[in-house]
């Protein structure tokens, strides 16, 4: 349990960073978790002395090379988990994202590669396929920093519940094909595998995807 708890500090830290190089505040971790401050800052101190981050007060947290892998490796693990959960067993999306987060912890290594092998070969879409096999889970650009032009979902970042839900209820998931349209006051239209759809900001920022 101690080990996941940390594991779940270190691929939190690596999302909400997102590529960053600037440190990550302690209030981000806190809004994240809805956990006290006091207790982020001693878990933050406990994975600082394993050298898995760098702590420096009153500016934030960033992770070591040692620190970094964890968080890959977990989160390539929590995506072949949701996907094996949302294209397999018909699991909605915001589901998936949970019950993966436990998965990811629970199961050794070697079941999920073969988890892995098993979806790569039953799944001949090369687009489905490339997202499951990416192994840097920084891929893509937020659609909302794009122009208009047709592109492919390659992952929903941050996953916050009631946007995973909403984006199932539209049924747009990873591997979905978007025609960004354009802006239209404080929505922008899309067309999500030849579905015309309209989403807020807080909605788009949470897309990212890579040009067709």
């Amino acid at each position: 349990m101690a080990n996941e708890h940390s594991e779940e500090y270190i691929g939190a830290i690596h999302r909400l960073q997102e590529g960053s190089s600037a440190p990550l505040r302690l209030s981000v971790l806190r809004n994240h978790f809805h956990f006290s401050l006091i207790s982020v800052h001693e878990m933050v101190q406990k994975l600082s002395d394993r050298g898995l981050l760098e702590y420096k007060p009153y500016s934030g947290v960033t992770l070591t090379d040692t620190g970094r892998n964890m968080a890959v490796n977990l989160i390539r693990r929590h995506r072949i988990w949701e996907r094996f959960l949302t294209d397999r067993l018909d699991v909605a999306l915001d589901q998936a994202h949970e019950l993966a987060g436990s998965l990811e912890h629970a199961a050794p290594d070697w079941v999920t590669e073969r988890l892995l092998q098993m979806l790569s070969e039953a799944d001949h879409s090369p687009k489905r396929t490339s997202v499951l096999l990416q192994e840097e889970v920084q891929e893509g650009k937020r659609l909302v920093e794009q122009k208009s032009g047709a592109y492919r979902l390659v992952r929903i970042s941050p996953e916050q519940v009631n946007i995973l839900r909403l984006l199932e209820k539209l049924e747009i998931r990873p591997g979905a094909s978007i025609l960004k349209k354009g802006d239209n006051f404080e929505k922008t239209s899309l067309e999500v595998n030849g579905k015309a759809i309209s989403l807020v900001e807080e909605a788009l920022e949470s897309l990212w995807v890579v040009e067709e």
